[in-house]
């Protein structure tokens, strides 16, 4: 459990000291690590006995189990679908674990005799209890009692929709294959998480106070190893290029620089992403090159899919349009249409994704700034 708890405090202050929240699929998982790590210390503590000597902490980790399912979900969403998310955005996927919190206030308060039994009742309950004075009544209790079936339902949840967000993305890369570090890595995590709940219900199942917590944070422990053995194994510091001098770095990489500039000064200098029939095998003939080869060029140095690449220059050209009077005859979807988008809803998806607002919001706010 110890090493659990290092490894994911020390991960999390990388990752989250490193994206400074830049890259947000890493911030959503680095306060993923943050928190594993934080839960599988209050339990290193209750099997230890040492809760004992920090008795106001208590359970107080209980609300940021209910936090680990819509974390894993925004980093698994914001990894697989690329699109950088507003706190309005999200803020609801946190507000069963902030309700909760907010039912426990009275407990956090509790004097520390009724904490210590409640402590003795879920790890040491052949001992005796201390005496207590008559209060009121714990109205919290019964709410804590349903924790682990809440924690059930909402992993079993957030594992539906992170599994979905995956494959929607993974079918829409279709036979351009881009880098598939991300996939491999989300698809590993899915496993990981869905093994966690087969787990968590088996313990549940079997052991009525938390005597089988253990299994679960041994597993968890497995996971958090997995993480970073991913991340070390990524870093650019166990590259070749890495020890060479600039004059040294050679191959594929500089093959694959060399093609990306041809493309994005073909792509730029001739409109190429207006075209509406605009695709990957025709950029590629045009170019001369074969298609694989711009797939992985702009995969490497754009981080894109070709789509995805290409949308990025239509919504560009479209926000520039979208305030221009010389398009001011065109409605919005005559200014998709403009720059290459088929259709009304293919040029409002792409909007969102690369601008987080429709092109009404868009105009709107831009007129209010001027």
């Amino acid at each position: 459990m110890l090493i659990g708890v290092f490894q994911a405090f020390f991960m999390s202050l990388i990752i989250l000291g490193k994206s400074r929240g830049e890259q947000q699929a890493l911030t959503f998982y680095g306060w993923l690590l943050l928190l594993m790590g934080l839960i599988a210390f209050d339990v290193y503590l209750c099997y230890t006995g040492w809760m004992v000597n920090v008795l106001h902490f208590n359970d107080s980790t209980e609300p940021l189990v209910l936090a680990l399912g819509p974390l894993f979900y925004l980093s698994i969403r914001s990894l697989m679908l690329r699109q950088r998310m507003h706190w309005r955005q999200y803020w609801f996927h946190f507000l069963v674990p902030g309700l909760y919190f907010l039912s426990q206030i009275f407990y956090y308060a509790e004097p520390l005799p009724i904490k210590l039994n409640a402590y003795l009742g879920a790890y040491y309950s052949e001992l005796p209890r201390v005496a207590v004075e008559d209060g009121l009544w714990a109205y919290y209790q019964p709410i804590k009692d349903e924790l682990r079936w809440l924690i059930l339902f909402q992993f079993l949840l957030y594992i539906i929709l992170s599994a979905r967000v995956f494959l929607k993305a993974y079918r829409s890369i279709g036979t351009e294959r881009p880098l598939i570090d991300r996939y491999i890595f989300s698809r590993d995590s899915l496993v990981a998480i869905s093994a966690i709940f087969i787990v968590v219900f088996s313990v549940f199942l079997n052991y009525e106070n938390d005597h089988g917590d253990h299994y679960i944070i041994l597993l968890m422990t497995a996971m958090i190893t997995y993480s970073n053995y991913a991340f070390l194994s990524e870093s650019r510091i166990f590259s070749k290029s890495w020890i060479k001098d600039k004059y040294e770095t050679s191959g594929i990489g500089d093959a694959h620089a060399t093609l990306f500039q041809r493309i994005e000064d073909y792509v730029t200098e001739s409109a190429y992403y207006l075209e509406s029939d605009a695709n990957l095998k025709t950029l590629a003939a045009r170019i001369s090159v074969a298609p694989n080869y711009v797939s992985q060029a702009i995969n490497s140095h754009a981080r894109q899919n070709f789509n995805d690449y290409l949308n990025a220059y239509r919504i560009k050209a479209a926000q520039s349009r979208l305030l221009s009077e010389e398009y001011q005859h065109l409605n919005i979807e005559g200014i998709g249409h403009s720059v290459g988008f088929k259709s009304k809803s293919s040029f409002y998806t792409a909007f969102r994704k690369f601008t987080e607002m429709t092109p009404s919001a868009y105009i709107k706010a831009a007129r209010a700034d001027s």
